[in-house]
């Protein structure tokens, strides 16, 4: 599980790094093609974002779990998630929420969660850039103190299986990643 993946790699930093003032922070998922089960595990980051394609509504992917290599024995939680056809995930770091403007303010989580929203109806490519924009026009001329990378996709179709009775052909996921 990812849990376990997490668990195992938090041990090994730790034994590495060991401390409160060193740590990584990760969100891994995995996604099965012909199911549409989404696995994933929270590792101190901000969580991922599930845009559901049936009604809009936005699932945030969030598990218990602290940063990696802080805790001796850390343990990390398994949550699932049920991808439709029309589902968009996205995934992100902090230097788009945590961007600021010359006037201190955030760009802030409330705002990030209203752009995916409004922008569904872009290809991945074009949410990517149109986020990249809206952050950039947010901050103005502010400089960037943080990274920026954002993970998107789109969940088309199940993958056929050999069994796969009913299900669609063609890509069962298209997305674009940008750092």
């Amino acid at each position: 599980s990812t849990g376990a993946i997490l668990t195992e790699i938090n041990d090994e930093v730790y034994r590495f790094i060991g401390d409160l003032e060193h740590y990584l922070s990760a969100f891994l998922c995995v996604l099965d093609l012909e199911t549409g089960d989404l696995m994933y595990t929270n590792a101190g980051h901000h969580a991922g974002l599930l845009r559901k394609g049936s009604d809009g509504s936005i699932v945030s992917l969030d598990t218990k779990g602290y940063f990696i290599g802080s805790f001796e024995d850390g343990a990390y939680e398994t949550l699932h998630a049920k991808l439709e056809p029309g589902d968009r995930v996205v995934l992100f770091t902090d230097g788009f929420i945590e961007a600021r403007n010359h006037s201190g303010d955030f760009y802030e989580h409330s705002r990030f969660v209203d752009f995916v929203k409004e922008r569904a109806e872009l290809a991945p490519q074009a949410f990517v850039e149109a986020l990249s924009l809206d952050v950039e026009r947010f901050s103005g001329d502010a400089p960037q103190n943080d990274d920026r990378a954002v993970l998107v996709f789109d969940f088309k179709a199940f993958a056929e299986s050999t069994g796969g009775e009913g299900r669609e052909s063609g890509p069962a996921v298209s997305g674009r990643a940008e750092a």
